[in-house]
């Protein structure tokens, strides 16, 4: 190059600015999937999952004398209540009704079972949330224990 011919500008070449932009928004994609995982709950559907499931086939056993019980034996949705009914013979029971809510811990109820002469008892479900339910109800008539499990849907 001699004084007389000027130097030629160098071109702008955008390939590492371009590839540096990618792997900033990769790294910043991993950092937001990574949050969000850390800050989902995770929590067990029940705390102590490991014992219910020792339980397991006393479960069955309760289920097997309910299934017996045939229709003697609903949990309804009705407007804003729920309908638990037992046999006459079991208006005495001791037990419990428990409203659980698969999608949130949170939100589960327990009711003591407290049935009339006719072995009914109604829930007002109006404070619970709308949505998917399971009721689960337990109870012990003359020595042995019982178990009935509905899905239900309030709200609607």
């Amino acid at each position: 190059m001699n004084a007389a011919t000027p130097a030629l500008p160098a071109s702008y070449n955008p390939w590492p600015h371009a590839i540096m932009a990618f792997f900033a928004v990769l790294l910043l994609a991993l950092v937001g999937v990574v949050w969000m995982a850390v800050h989902q709950p995770s929590e067990l559907v029940s705390t102590n999952y490991y014992d219910q499931e020792i339980l397991y086939q006393g479960r069955m056993d309760a289920v097997r004398r309910t299934q017996a019980l045939g229709s003697q034996v609903s949990v309804v949705y009705a407007g804003s209540q729920v309908v638990v009914s037992l046999p006459r013979e079991h208006a005495a029971a001791v037990g419990k009704v428990h409203f659980f809510r698969p999608s949130d811990s949170h939100m589960d109820r327990e009711f003591a079972l407290k049935l009339d002469a006719a072995g009914r008892q109604t829930i007002d479900v109006q404070g619970l949330g709308s949505g998917r339910w399971r009721i689960r109800v337990e109870w012990a008539a003359g020595g042995e224990t019982y178990f009935r499990e509905e899905n239900v849907v309030l709200g609607r």
